[in-house]
């Protein structure tokens, strides 16, 4: 385990409307303002996405699972915000259900908003952090600079 410590700094409250795609505005928001390292948090609902629902099999790399769902699922999701190669890589896991239906899962393809999704963006401050490929994962991950 590696640890640093920094501060809290500038915090945003997005909006996102019906047929929004969440990833890609997530993504042009973070990039716009510069946030290099924070979090966030999402309430609200995907009408359709692609999540990754764990690896196939417990191997490194990992190859990942991919489960779809479409028609409206409620979210509760939570993510970091990292740079690797001077774009954001942000990693939002998240909780979906309809009806007595539930998925956890990685949301990194396209997520058109259903209704509206409400983002808290946190950033921290005083800490040198990007992703970085790790081979022997085969996935980028957090590195402290």
């Amino acid at each position: 385990m590696e640890y640093k410590e920094g501060k809290t700094g500038r915090i945003f409250v997005l909006r996102f409307d019906h047929g929004d795609d969440f990833v890609s505005l997530i993504h042009s928001f973070v990039k716009e303002k510069q946030i290099k390292i924070g979090y966030l948090h999402v309430i609200g609902a995907f009408l359709a996405s692609d999540i990754v629902t764990g690896p196939k099999r417990p191997v490194l790399p990992p190859q990942p699972n991919w489960t779809s769902f479409s028609e409206g699922w409620e979210v509760l999701g939570f993510g970091t915000i990292l740079w690797e190669n001077g774009e954001p890589r942000i990693h939002v896991h998240a909780g979906l259900g309809k009806g007595k239906n539930t998925l956890l899962g990685c949301v990194r393809k396209r997520a058109d908003v259903f209704l509206t999704i409400e983002a808290v963006i946190t950033e921290i401050t005083d800490i040198k952090a990007c992703r970085k490929f790790n081979r022997k994962a085969g996935v980028s991950i957090l590195d402290f600079m």
